[in-house]
């Protein structure tokens, strides 16, 4: 199959001025650019009067989370706004290496080979990519242990990480806020990423704090990508309006010492933030395993403490964004407040009884993002644009940071002047491509994948994905990608 793109103005994601040329795909590549093709094709795509970039890639994804690429895997909404290629395996959690199947699929894998083997088989809708989790790794050598782990764990632990690498994953990522990762000694962080380092992968994290000790969650992280030489993201870099302040003063921290190591950091574009409902539980509980945490929750021995905490929440604007039982969808969408009213209750006990009618598996959105702060953070060179977000079902999930995230930063940056557009372009396209090591993509050239964007008014009307038209179709065009790197 042959494509000729003519007559649209391309940014081609390196960063320089747009030119206006054609272009011309065989198969999944683009073969030739040049100003007034003449080249016998297939099929012709008029771009005049639009912008044609490459496929936006997005580094930070949840639909490995919520196994939607596997019951959703068009992956629509992300196509929709542009994106074509996506990185899962985020915050610590990835679907391989596993021990064990899984209650809501059928796992006939173990290790990330197997597991991207399936996936390339099944078929997938944009480019998928992966990295593999420290809560992941941590169960499958040693399920149930949730304190440091021996030498000898450490050192199987990093067998596995290695294995991995060589099986294609683009790097590692932890939650340092997860009940099994976030307490565990910092040299044991250190024994893994600097496996990392050694085989040139990506260290992405989700930080031990958002808040009040940004500062200090953030220099951690400098320390270990200063002694292991790690490239590092730092995941959800997401100010909010309580310590706007500090992001500015921690994003000016990963500035300084930017020369040393290669540390960015990854935010959505979207009003609110995106939390599991057990995140607003106090830290007494939080620290422990959540089987501990969900059964103190249903206790009616910590309920005071647990309400009088909960109520340090109740001025803010919290909406209920997924549930994962069936039983209890009517409740997605609804606002916390406007719940408790409705049952007569204060907020700290509608929460509770959120809490136990879901056993904690909710997530909930938190209106409490200072734009102003987050568009100063899109000129940096160190941020990347990411949605944090997955792909769902018609309807599943009313989730902002699904759609559109990449179409309202490009609008946002241009429209308020924030940095030139063509620098708008290769944050999304060739600078996260460099990052993760993604191989021929992120740029429209020569020999490289044919993942475009053909978009009019900050909306996308062709989006290419190895050369093959996806936009409001079923093609199930994307790849499944393994770093080489």
């Amino acid at each position: 199959m042959t494509t000729l793109i003519k007559n649209g103005l391309v940014y081609d994601g390196s960063g320089n001025e747009p030119v206006k040329t054609d272009i011309f795909i065989r198969g999944e590549r683009v073969t030739k650019l040049g100003s007034e093709l003449k080249m016998k094709t297939a099929r012709v795509i008029d771009a005049n009067g639009a912008i044609v970039m490459p496929g936006f890639i997005d580094i930070n994804t949840n639909s490995d989370h919520y196994l939607s690429l596997f019951n959703s895997p068009e992956q629509k909404d992300f196509i929709r706004e542009g994106v074509t290629t996506i990185i899962g395996g985020n915050c610590g959690v990835s679907l391989a290496p596993i021990l064990r199947g899984h209650k809501k699929i059928n796992v006939h894998w173990q290790s990330v080979a197997n597991f991207l083997d399936v996936l390339e088989k099944k078929g997938v809708g944009v480019n998928f990519g992966t990295l593999i989790g420290y809560t992941t790794i941590r169960k499958f050598v040693a399920p149930g242990n949730f304190g440091d782990f021996t030498n000898k764990e450490i050192e199987l632990s990093k067998k596995v990480l290695a294995q991995a690498f060589k099986d294609g994953a683009f790097g590692f990522s932890t939650d340092l806020t997860n009940s099994q990762t976030g307490k565990i000694a910092l040299h044991e962080i250190k024994e893994l990423t600097s496996v990392t380092a050694a085989h040139h992968k990506i260290y992405a994290v989700h930080l031990k704090n958002y808040e009040a000790e940004l500062g200090d969650a953030v220099n951690e992280i400098i320390q270990i990508s200063r002694e292991t030489h790690v490239n590092t993201e730092v995941s959800h870099f997401t100010p909010t309006k309580n310590f706007a302040a500090l992001y500015t003063e921690a994003a000016s921290i990963i500035e300084k010492n930017s020369a040393e190591s290669w540390i960015s950091f990854d935010f959505p574009v979207a009003d609110s933030t995106v939390n599991d409902l057990i995140t607003f539980l106090p830290e007494w509980l939080k620290n422990e395993n959540f089987s501990a945490t969900l059964e103190k929750v249903l206790s009616k021995t910590f309920e005071k403490r647990i309400l009088e905490h909960l109520e340090s929440f109740s001025n803010e604007e919290i909406t209920i964004g997924h549930v994962a039982e069936p039983s209890l969808k009517f409740l997605e969408g609804k606002n916390l407040r406007v719940y408790a009213e409705s049952r007569g209750e204060n907020f700290g006990n509608a929460f509770l009884e959120l809490a136990r009618l879901t056993k904690l598996k909710a997530v909930l959105f938190r209106k409490n993002v200072d734009l102003p702060t987050l568009e100063k953070l899109y000129a940096l060179p160190n941020s990347i644009i990411a949605s944090n977000g997955a792909s769902f079902k018609s309807k599943e999930f009313n989730f902002e940071r699904n759609y559109p995230t990449f179409l309202t930063f490009l609008k946002t940056a241009s429209e308020k002047n924030i940095l030139p557009f063509e620098k708008a372009v290769m944050k999304i396209t060739a600078l996260p491509a460099k990052k993760y090591g993604i191989l021929k993509r992120g740029l429209i050239k020569e020999n490289y994948f044919a993942d475009i964007v053909v978009m009019k008014d900050f909306k996308p009307i062709e989006v290419l994905i190895n050369g093959r038209q996806v936009l409001g179709t079923l093609e199930k065009a994307g790849k499944i990608l393994r770093s080489k790197k």
